[in-house]
This record gives C-alpha cells, sequence and structure tokens, in this order.
C-alpha cells in the first residue's frame, strides 16, 4: 500500500515542477490520496481479523492444523519436484 501513496507522492511532486493548470489534476490526485488511505485500512483491519481467526483455530486443533500443513508442503514439494 506504501508504493501506491508514494506513488501518488512522485505525481504531486512532478505537477508541481510542471507549468500546466493542473487543479483537476490536484484534485483527482487528493481523491486517490484519500482512496489509498481508505484501502490502507480496510486491508489491515481484515489481515488482522484474519490473524486472529486463524490463531484461535491454530489453538483449538493444532495437530489438525499440523497435518493439514504436512500435506500442502507435500503437495508443494510434489509438485516442485515434477519440473
Amino acid at each position: 500500500m506504501s508504493d501506491s501513496y508514494n506513488a501518488v507522492n512522485d505525481v504531486d511532486k512532478t505537477l508541481q515542477t510542471t507549468t500546466l493548470d493542473s487543479r483537476k489534476v490536484r484534485a483527482r490526485l487528493k481523491h486517490a490520496r484519500k482512496k489509498v488511505a481508505d484501502a490502507q485500512v480496510v486491508v489491515i483491519t481484515r489481515g488482522k481479523k484474519s490473524a486472529k481467526l486463524a490463531n484461535g483455530y491454530v489453538r483449538e486443533r493444532p495437530w489438525s492444523t499440523a497435518g493439514v500443513a504436512l500435506g500442502v508442503g507435500v503437495l508443494i514439494g510434489w509438485l516442485v519436484g515434477r519440473r
């Protein structure tokens, strides 16, 4: 997310150095910056919620989780070994 925010800032800095009438572009950049910030909050909130749920599941079912992790590892190893 910070890359998107940095890209918006880079465009804003570039516009400051140009001689174009950039009111509309600046307004759109301000709107884009707000959208990126809002999206960042949503992603962080959902990530924390998912991590909490996963942590609870692993604590309740440690052996099932280990078995699934082992199965996924074997599957990935088998797929990589086929190359």
